[in-house]
């Protein structure tokens, strides 16, 4: 059975106690392992910090789109947003360059 869950959040720090009270009750209603859902949690929490605080060029409001889905032992998180880019490749490449 598919579980999923999906929502949107302005690019506002205020926002994430939302995500993560949305996140819990997901989570206690489809059953999520502890471990499992601690993780999402986190994983969650640092992606949408990142994009708040590095995304935008602006001050402007802009939306995040979240979702989240469940099946057997696979889960999917996609998160949609419209700030600038970011590619984890170049950031290691870059470090390794200093190190």
């Amino acid at each position: 059975m598919r579980n999923e869950l999906v929502f949107k959040i302005k690019n506002n720090f205020s926002e994430l106690a939302k995500v993560a009270g949305t996140f819990h009750d997901f989570s206690k209603k489809i059953k999520l392992p502890q471990n499992v859902s601690q993780a999402i949690d986190l994983t969650l929490d640092e992606i949408l910090n990142n994009i708040i605080l590095y995304g935008y060029e602006d001050q402007n409001e802009h939306f995040i789109d979240i979702s989240i889905s469940v099946e057997d032992d696979t889960v999917c998180l996609e998160i949609v947003d419209d700030g600038r880019k970011f590619n984890p490749r170049f950031l290691f490449a870059v470090r390794g360059l200093f190190e």
